[in-house]
């Protein structure tokens, strides 16, 4: 019982930090695409 709990835990421990992890990347990436096409074009 305690084991489960655990591993339920610990799975939606890890699905946060993916989550939190793709919108910072996804926000870095197209921070970086725009500084590019700003010296690009620029």
């Amino acid at each position: 019982m305690l084991a489960s709990l655990y591993l339920i835990s610990f799975l939606v421990f890890e699905a946060s930090i993916v989550l939190v992890l793709g919108k910072v990347n996804k926000k870095s990436v197209n921070n970086l695409l725009s500084i590019h096409k700003n010296t690009i074009l620029g």
